[in-house]
């Protein structure tokens, strides 16, 4: 099990998870691997932080990054 970054879209590995510094959701090792799956739940996930950013990463302003 994986967590996508619902901010960054970064995919984070298990022994990563204590250190996300945003919201994440659990995906599988299929999805993390489909990335125009990828890419289309990274954009759902940000029409939702549009309305948050509480995230410490959204408040350093980094994107993308991954």
């Amino acid at each position: 099990m994986k967590r996508l970054g619902r901010y960054s879209g970064r995919i984070y590995e298990e022994n990563e998870i204590c250190i996300m510094e945003e919201c994440g959701v659990c995906i599988t090792d299929e999805q993390a691997k489909d990335e125009e799956w990828i890419s289309k739940h990274h954009v759902d996930d940000l029409m939702e932080c549009i309305t948050c950013v509480g995230c410490p990463l959204a408040q350093s302003g980094v994107i993308g990054k991954r």
